[in-house]
């Protein structure tokens, strides 16, 4: 019995492949670990080929197919040759990552093939039945979904940030393969003029890289304005509890947990939360967590990498001020004029 093909189309950006792509395959690897299943990589060749083999031969990937017509980074495009490909030879699944281009492709690879398209999932498995199952949050991520793949191919997204960037145990030399001519000569429909950063006092928390989380001990309205005041030194964006919410610190849609938002930023700095079950549960997917909390035996604690015990608004009034006098002295320093 051969093994199942598993597809991952992969996105590159100035020639190197994205950490998207990366904690995709390193999640997918993990999964086949004990499954009969080859991991492929779908990509667009371009002049650094040599160093994404390497790399995708570090993180799982068995073989590599690259585009090499004149597809440009056209995910229209794209989508039609894996399409067309697929048909051919089968895959069991095709997987994206959830970056915009990510969901622009494997929609329309799913639109093309007729199938659904599963996207942000959060986590995928086998189930007593060998089939493979994804999971995803429904309803303002306050709803646990379980998806299995009944579908001749199943196509899906991941959630942003929500794996781990691993290296294969035994990496493998991958077999390269090269499709040079253009299966689609299709014009495409859309195009980016350009892109704008997102202010972070209005992106949503989901898609936020740092952010400050204020709780009930913070104390009052007027210290919660230390947690806004931080957010804007580091380049943040404002969360909070149940409880900052109940108080009116904070809005619906700014709130992290169980009745909030699930998030998965990059550095996520708690401050006065005790960190209860409720609240936890839209912690999951923190990459690197800070917690300020007056008591050593707060539960956020064990979710730490970094602990820090003491009063909550104490410790951001002192942490303001210096880096507020740090900005200064640079500033001075700038103006002074070179010896």
């Amino acid at each position: 019995m051969a093994d199942k093909l598993f597809w991952v189309v992969v996105e590159y950006e100035d020639d190197q492949v994205i950490e998207p792509s990366l904690e995709l395959i390193s999640e997918l690897y993990r999964l086949l670990q004990k499954r009969r299943g080859k991991l492929v990589a779908l990509a667009l060749k371009n002049d650094q080929v040599a160093q994404t083999n390497k790399v995708l031969a570090e993180h799982g990937i068995e073989q590599v197919i690259y585009f090499s017509g004149d597809c440009g980074k056209s995910a229209y495009k794209i989508a039609a040759n894996v399409a067309d490909l697929s048909k051919r030879e089968k895959p069991a699944a095709i997987f994206a990552a959830g970056t915009i281009w990510g969901h622009d492709l494997a929609a329309l690879v799913a639109a093309k093939l007729r199938v659904p398209l599963f996207p942000n999932f959060v986590e995928i498995g086998f189930d007593e039945q060998n089939r493979l199952v994804v999971y995803r949050t429904i309803l303002n991520n306050t709803i646990d979904a379980k998806i299995i793949a009944r579908e001749k191919v199943l196509v899906a997204t991941t959630q942003l940030e929500q794996f781990n960037i691993k290296k294969a145990k035994l990496p493998k030399v991958p077999n390269i393969v090269e499709i040079t001519k253009d299966l689609s000569p299709l014009e495409e429909p859309t195009r980016i003029i350009t892109k704008i950063k997102a202010d972070p006092k209005t992106v949503d928390i989901v898609n936020a890289d740092i952010l400050i989380v204020g709780g009930g001990g913070m104390g009052s309205r007027d210290n919660f304005q230390l947690i806004h005041e931080v957010a804007d030194l580091l380049g943040g964006s404002v969360a909070g509890t149940r409880v900052a919410r109940d108080k009116g610190w904070i809005t619906l849609d700014r709130q992290i947990g169980q009745t909030g938002k699930k998030v998965s930023p990059k550095l996520l700095i708690s401050c006065g939360v005790s960190g209860a079950m409720q609240l936890t549960m839209g912690l999951k997917g923190t990459r690197n967590l800070i917690a300020i909390n007056i008591d050593k035996n707060a539960p956020i604690f064990q979710l730490a990498d970094l602990k820090i015990v003491g009063d909550a608004p104490t410790i951001l009034t002192d942490f303001i001020n210096k880096a507020k006098a740090l900005a200064k002295n640079r500033k001075e320093i700038d103006k002074q004029p070179d010896q």
